[in-house]
């Protein structure tokens, strides 16, 4: 199971409705655990052809709802260049494709897929929203109802900052979010005063956000 499954298991943080923007392959879902566990799970895959194995995959044993759509800040269509688990959409000029695999847009296959806005389908009922969408992320933050009690966001790898992360910061801090845990690409925020973290957590804390948000989101 994956390191946000683990975590919010050992909190006991209680959940209703989970999301996950960007998916990929049904077995690399960062929610694969709440989805086995029969939970309520909203998907958005935007490759129409993986979206349809996603929903294959899960439809028939789990409580699932799967959105073939590239989340972005447009309705209508848009570009997915493929680059496998890291394909991204035409507005990405510094996506981790680009920035770490040092690929580019000229060397890259695409499709045009459908394109919406994260509001059209926010109820305003999400309790944890896992985004990673190489380097797209905030146009679904940007666009939505819910306040989740917490939030998994890409944000970096080894050679990639994800180049809206001054107005992700911004929006965190303003809706009251800190920095939780990370990995070797996520940061995991939480809705402060539902936590209380220990001493070695938070020296990680520290650390992350000295190197990626300027000290905030303590």
């Amino acid at each position: 199971m994956t390191m946000l499954y683990k975590m919010i298991k050992k909190t006991n943080l209680p959940y209703k409705y989970i999301t996950e923007v960007g998916v990929f392959k049904p077995e690399t879902a960062n929610t694969l655990g709440f989805i086995k566990e029969g939970v309520s799970c909203t998907l958005f895959e935007a490759n129409p052809e993986i979206a349809k194995e996603i929903f294959d995959k899960f439809h028939k044993k789990y409580n699932i709802e799967v959105h073939s759509v590239a989340l972005s800040s447009f309705k209508g269509t848009i570009k997915l260049y493929n680059a496998g688990a890291s394909s991204f959409c035409e507005t990405i000029d510094f996506s981790p494709a680009v920035m770490h695999d040092g690929k580019s847009k000229d060397s890259l296959s695409f499709i045009e897929v459908q394109s919406d806005i994260f509001s059209t389908f926010d109820k305003g009922n999400i309790d944890i929203l896992s985004i990673d969408i190489e380097g797209g992320e905030w146009d679904v933050i940007n666009t939505m109802i819910s306040r989740p009690k917490v939030i998994c966001i890409e944000t970096h790898s080894k050679d990639y900052i994800n180049p809206k992360i001054k107005e992700l910061s911004q929006w965190l801090k303003d809706n009251n979010y800190k920095i939780w845990f990370v990995d070797d690409t996520d940061t995991v925020f939480i809705q402060d005063g539902l936590i209380k973290f220990g001493r070695i957590l938070n020296i990680k804390r520290f650390i992350h956000s000295k190197k990626y948000f300027n000290g905030k989101l303590l």
